[in-house]
């Protein structure tokens, strides 16, 4: 997915004639992912559990808590 991602990138800026070596290499793209990752992971985490209802608990809660265990069930299945 990271390939098609670079690759995408790499396609927009030739065609504005821009060399993607130069601007945002690959290397430089994974050096970032590397920091940025574990925050992604957390971030994308809890989006699913708000999404989902899931999240009963701290600060930042679902719009709509489930409360059954039928619920839960279902929002994870």
């Amino acid at each position: 997915m990271l390939d098609v991602y670079y690759e995408t990138f790499e396609q927009a800026l030739n065609q504005a004639n821009l060399n993607s070596k130069e601007i945002y290499s690959r290397a430089v793209l994974e050096d970032d992912l590397v920091i940025v990752g574990p925050t992604c992971l957390i971030m994308a985490n809890t989006a699913i559990w708000l999404a989902s209802g899931l999240q009963e608990e701290g600060h930042v809660k679902s719009k709509i808590v489930l409360s059954t265990d039928a619920e839960k069930s279902k929002a994870v299945a």
